[in-house]
């Protein structure tokens, strides 16, 4: 079993996060987690950097170099779901199947969430054919 561990920081830029998407892949691990690294007051990283980035609000980590928190959240979902919606994990997944594994699965892309809505714009589809014709 091969898991692989990421993070997403404070100052990653765009194409940083893209590289780790893609080594993510590239590696193809078994399991991806993904943290969303923030300083905490006292720290020695938040020290260093309070003085440097006097226009980011520390006390409630709602703004994120020049990212707000939705794009934190936005990061950590594209990777998630880039990671794990790949046929071949998808493949590699039914090998070594487990209940547990795919409701953490389920939860952590909305697959069922995102499955009842195909069902439901495809059922609105079909019936508007059928009231044209």
């Amino acid at each position: 079993m091969l898991p692989l561990y990421l993070n997403i920081y404070l100052f990653e830029k765009n194409e940083d996060f893209e590289m780790s998407v893609k080594l993510s892949k590239e590696i193809n691990p078994d399991y991806l987690w993904v943290g969303k690294f923030s300083p905490v007051s006292g720290s020695e990283y938040y020290e260093e950097n309070k003085e440097n980035s006097k226009h980011m609000k520390w006390d409630d980590y709602s703004y994120f170099y020049g990212k707000s928190s939705d794009e934190i959240e936005k990061r950590h979902k594209k990777i998630v779901r880039e990671f794990y919606l790949r046929p071949i994990y998808l493949i590699n997944f039914l090998k070594r199947f487990s209940f547990l594994e795919l409701g953490y699965y389920c939860q952590r892309t909305n697959l069922i969430k995102r499955i009842l809505k195909w069902v439901m714009s495809s059922k609105r589809k079909l019936m508007n054919m059928v009231e044209i014709h």
